[in-house]
């Protein structure tokens, strides 16, 4: 367990929510990341945005898929690791077909979404409905 985790557990909001406060002060994509997670969420600090993050949570549901799955991640997504592919993939272990494609920076499609050449995105998700 993470300290944050283990912050969390034990619902320590206001040193959550003091030491992001001190880190977004100096770290811009994590402030925008944690703004844009709070209008989204309607959370009202960081410690109730982690806390909301909680409820997602995708390992138990893995094992009920059935069908075949394609998962698509760019190796410098800024929001989903890309260790986040096998690690997803490993628990689909009643899923037909599992196709994993990772796009790098000579592709162009390394960014979250594939940014930048969404086509790319486009096409693998053509080739696997064919």
């Amino acid at each position: 367990m993470t300290q944050l985790e283990q912050l969390l557990e034990e619902n320590k909001k206001d040193v959550i929510n003091n030491q992001f406060e001190t880190m977004m002060k100096v770290n811009l994509d994590l402030n925008w990341k944690i703004n844009k997670g709070m209008e989204n969420t309607g959370a009202k600090t960081p410690f109730d945005l982690l806390k909301s993050f909680q409820k997602y949570n995708i390992k138990p549901i893995l094992p009920l898929i059935n069908q075949d799955v394609l998962l698509l991640a760019g190796e410098n997504d800024q929001y989903v690791p890309s260790t986040r592919l096998p690690e997803i993939a490993d628990g689909l272990i009643n899923a037909g077909q599992v196709k994993k494609v990772l796009f790098d920076k000579a592709s162009g499609g390394d960014q979250h979404c594939q940014a930048g050449r969404r086509e790319l995105g486009f096409e693998e998700i053509k080739k696997f409905l064919a």
